[in-house]
């Protein structure tokens, strides 16, 4: 059996959009909220130790940076020694969260959108606004460029 490499971690089954073909609709019942960070740091720290996994990367069906202490997540998952990636739907990022999350640590971020049409966007991505969207993701390639962020890649 090869060892783990990678760490998938899943933040939150949460999401601040609704979007059309989302799984998360189909669900009844299931109960969802944001993963406990005495649960989280059990993780990390037991990663931490494992010198095959080079990579935490946060994912999943929620929103990961909904999670109230991603930050938090970022910092302790770097501070393990792992290169730290996430998937988002980039609407929670800012000016100040972007760079929060960068000096935390985080190394790569995946936006994920469905079109580079607005009316497209905004029409699968309900309660999503596709110009805040490019203007945070304008911003994220504008930061990378910085040489303080050199590490980081959008």
């Amino acid at each position: 059996m090869d060892p783990i490499q990678k760490l998938y971690i899943e933040a939150s089954t949460l999401c601040n959009l609704d979007c059309k073909m989302c799984m998360r609709r189909t669900w009844q019942g299931e109960p969802m909220g944001h993963m406990d960070m005495d649960v989280y740091r059990k993780v990390i720290d037991e990663a931490a130790g494992m010198d095959s996994i080079h990579t935490v990367f946060f994912g999943g069906i929620g929103e990961p940076m909904f999670h109230p202490q991603f930050v938090e997540m970022v910092r302790l998952a770097k501070a393990a020694g792992k290169r730290v990636e996430a998937v988002s739907n980039g609407t929670l990022i800012n000016q100040e969260t972007a760079v929060e999350m960068i000096e935390a640590g985080l190394d790569e971020v995946w936006i994920s959108v469905d079109g580079f049409d607005e009316a497209m966007y905004n029409e699968i991505r309900v309660y999503g606004d596709f110009n805040h969207v490019k203007t945070n993701i304008l911003y994220l390639l504008k930061l990378r460029e910085m040489p303080q962020y050199a590490h980081f890649d959008v």
